[in-house]
Parts: structure tokens; sequence; C-alpha cells
């Protein structure tokens, strides 16, 4: 099950018919397990995006479980799983060939880089915990940057030969 959202949380957001013909592929005017399965997949798509550009950007994983309650949060995740379920239909592309989703979820990537810099704040932050990054503090799981390796080497990860 996914944390941002999911089938419900589309239907809700964007009516049951436009889900139906995003994840329908059958025309069966429902779901079957096949077309709940896709959906499903691109949910776990969306929380996967939603969660990789907030994660270490000043919030813990488990603040992210807080955060999943979130409205905004929730939008923009709706939104990629739309943009991700678009992005299999041919059919449903505008007049520059791209599929009609596309910009909605390129909002919500950028609303997302946003959020993660926090220059747009959650509600929930009472509760969940404050964005570290306004703190000026700074994850210690992010990777330090690496000088002096072999660049003939792809494997000389820390300059002094050693690979992996």
């Amino acid at each position: 099950m996914s944390l941002f959202t999911g089938r419900e949380e589309l239907e809700d957001r964007f009516g049951q018919q436009r889900v139906l013909d995003l994840f329908d592929d059958e025309r069966s005017g429902g779901l079957t397990t096949a077309g709940l399965a896709r959906l499903n997949e691109r949910c776990s798509e969306a929380d996967e995006i939603v969660i990789g550009a907030l994660i270490h950007k000043g919030w813990s994983r488990d603040e992210l479980r807080g955060l999943s309650r979130d409205r905004q949060l929730r939008r923009a995740a709706s939104q990629i799983a739309m943009q991700l379920g678009g992005e299999r239909r041919a059919e449903f592309t505008n007049d520059q060939g791209r599929p009609i989703w596309d910009e909605a979820g390129e909002r919500a990537r950028k609303f997302l880089s946003s959020f993660a810099r926090g220059e747009q704040r959650s509600r929930l932050e009472d509760s969940v915990g404050k964005n570290d990054s306004l703190r000026g503090r700074v994850s210690e799981s992010t990777p330090r940057t690496i000088f002096g390796r072999d660049p003939a080497d792809p494997n000389d990860l820390y300059g002094d030969g050693r690979g992996f």
C-alpha cells in the first residue's frame, strides 16, 4: 500500500472516469486485477518520487510517515501517479505529443523541490517536526564529495585505489 496516494485518493481528486481512462486497458468499465495492479504500481512509484525528493533534505522517514496526511504532498503524489499512468497511453497526449498529465506531474515535482527547501510548509509540522534544513542542520547520511579519484578507473571511489 502506498503512503501518499492510492486508488481512492486518485478517484477523489480526478474522478473515477479519468482513473479508468488511464488504467482500464481491458475497457471493462471497472478496474480488473491487472488494472488495479497497474494503478498500484504507479502509486508506489509516485510515493518513491515523493520520498526521494524529501528524504535527507530536512525530513526523516518517521517524519515523512507523519507528513503522509498532508494534503499538499498527497496532491503532488497523486499528480505524479496520474502522470506516470498517462505515459503508457499514447491516446492521451496533447498537441505537442506529450502526455496530458505531464504538466501536472512537473508542477508536483517543482512543488516537492520547493517543499524540500522549506519554501513551502506543512500545517502538520507542529506535530511531525520542523524541516531540519530550516534550522541549518545537514543530514549526516549525505555522501561527502570525493576528490582525487583516478578518472581512468571507475572503481576508484576513494582516490586511493580502493574499489567498492
